[in-house]
């Protein structure tokens, strides 16, 4: 199986991890190792390119998952760039998961609009 293509770019306010090839059980420790590089810049924004992503398992969710958490604990922003038909973007979907994340389209490197978790509270009515 061909080893998983990482890159961790520093950008003006933001580290970003380029991500390319599958990630499944045998590659995402590999894509824990490369987030936790590009964490290490303290950025306050963190974007985790998978648009080179073909395919990814629940192993692959896991760790990205686990990113958005130490992110949101860090008052870190973590943006996940996708295709709009690609594997991560599929496996989001199909665990209704892509609202926990800022997503950017591949194509154009712009923010989706996104709903939010809890409808906001009306003010003043009971």
């Amino acid at each position: 199986m061909p080893e998983l293509g990482l890159r961790v770019e520093r950008l003006s306010g933001a580290a970003m991890l380029r991500v390319e090839g599958d990630i499944d059980l045998a590659s995402a420790s590999s894509l824990a190792g490369g987030i936790e590089d590009a964490e290490r810049h303290e950025a306050p924004l963190l974007i985790l390119d998978l648009a080179g992503v073909r395919f990814m398992d629940l192993e692959g969710l896991r760790v990205v998952d686990a990113a958005r958490a130490r992110a949101a604990a860090a008052d870190r922003e973590l943006v996940l760039i996708l295709e709009k038909g690609g594997g991560p973007r599929k496996l989001l979907a199909l665990f209704n998961l892509l609202d926990r994340y800022e997503v950017w389209d591949a194509t154009t490197r712009r923010r989706h609009e996104r709903r939010p978790h809890h409808p906001p509270a009306a003010s003043g009515e009971r």
